[in-house]
């Protein structure tokens, strides 16, 4: 599998300071999720 990931964030994500931790969080259970469909 190999995808390109192109994300889009609002005004109001910037102002946190650990938006950083979020968005690989978020990729990181995008991906998973991804991987256990494609088992199915």
């Amino acid at each position: 599998m190999n995808y390109e990931y192109q994300m889009t964030t609002s005004e109001i994500l910037e102002t946190f300071d650990e938006k950083n931790i979020l968005l690989l969080i978020s990729l990181h259970c995008a991906n998973y999720y991804m991987s256990m469909m494609m088992g199915m």
